[in-house]
């Protein structure tokens, strides 16, 4: 095993704590964010550890964080919500939002799009928009709401 490998792995058994507990870490914040990079970075820059070999690894925890945060979102915005929709939880602030929804125009011609989402307001509220030159209903623009996603900024 490498040393970047073994220095990782070293640090793991000392934990003795499973990965996912938040105990499992001093603080969630900014300062030992940084304080990490610069550890690593450090290590490097020491010799202690190979660049290529760190970057490497370092690129294959980013894309493991990256697949689990992904698995794990739906459940996580579930458990945030119990906190509110903006809420300061393990040192870190937690925001659940929806993403922007998008229409879909029954004729794609740029000025008519306003006219379409107005249709749509006036469908969704048990109306319909009427041109005022043609005297013809207007379609209503198809909206696909977004989904709700989760924010979390460190303090």
């Amino acid at each position: 095993m490498s040393k970047s490998k073994d220095l990782f792995m070293q640090q793991r058994e000392s934990e003795e704590a499973d990965i996912v507990s938040v105990e499992t870490y001093q603080k969630l914040d900014k300062i030992s964010l940084n304080a990490s990079i610069q550890r690593i970075v450090h290590s490097v820059s020491e010799g202690d550890a190979n660049s290529l070999e760190a970057f490497i690894f370092i690129n294959w925890i980013e894309k493991v964080a990256k697949g689990a945060k992904e698995q794990l979102k739906e459940q996580a915005i579930e458990e945030a919500m119990k906190h509110g929709k903006n809420a300061s939880v393990y040192d870190a602030t937690v925001t659940v939002k929806s993403t922007g929804g998008k229409y879909k125009y029954p004729k794609y011609i740029k000025a008519l799009q306003d006219q379409h989402k107005a249709a749509y307001g006036a469908a969704k509220n048990g109306g319909e928009l009427i041109d005022k030159e043609t005297g013809e209903v207007v379609e209503p623009a198809k909206y696909t709401p977004g989904k709700e996603t989760i924010a979390v900024t460190f303090k």
